[in-house]
């Protein structure tokens, strides 16, 4: 649905139109196993706030881009922030909650709901932006999600008795409110990157 429309806004030849898909995907699928590692040794948040912060510098990039080439590349080095945020994400996921709660089966179930639901939508909102506005707005999109998530991070920091407990999640069950926030910006997060 939007290839068409980024072909024709960057004058790319329709042969060459799939690397705009295909180089995202291919880094993003490459660099899966070392950001995995990389989030083990040096902290899965820190992995995954890196991870967003390079999605939002190259999601300008791509809104920007002014040919077939740069696109490509561009779309590439944003594929390698996916690649940090996703195992970093369900890391924190899998170290947050207890193995066999009641809990970490929502949060996995809600991330797995969130994936397909992102991808779905994002595939919907960028083909309607890209067919009535210009390429740049999609890419804006993406990056104003990404760094809605880096502004967001520090509430995962506030002291628990700073608000009430959500309701059906006790203090004793999930931790501080730093770990509900974590939560909720983790399932959100990982299920928009996927997306």
């Amino acid at each position: 649905m939007v290839l068409p429309n980024i072909g024709a806004d960057l004058n790319i030849p329709e042969a060459s139109l799939q690397w705009v898909i295909s180089s995202y995907s291919l880094t993003s699928g490459c660099f899966l196993l070392l950001f995995g590692r990389v989030a083990d040794v040096h902290g899965r948040r820190r992995t995954f706030l890196a991870g967003a912060a390079w999605v939002a510098i190259w999601s300008v990039g791509c809104g920007f881009a002014k040919g077939e080439i740069s696109l490509d590349v561009m779309r590439a080095l944003q594929g390698i922030g996916i690649a940090a945020g996703i195992p970093a994400g369900l890391g924190v996921l899998a170290q947050t909650f207890e193995v066999g709660s009641r809990l970490r089966t929502f949060a996995f179930a809600t991330l797995s709901c969130g994936a397909s639901l992102g991808s779905g939508l994002g595939l919907v909102i960028s083909s309607v932006l890209t067919e009535k506005t210009r390429l740049v707005i999609s890419f804006v999109m993406t990056d104003m999600l990404a760094s809605t998530l880096l502004l967001l991070e520090p509430l995962g920091d506030l002291p628990c008795s700073s608000l009430p407990d959500l309701p059906g999640w006790r203090s004793s069950q999930v931790g501080s409110l730093s770990t509900r926030t974590r939560i909720i910006w983790t399932l959100l997060s990982t299920g928009a990157l996927i997306g």
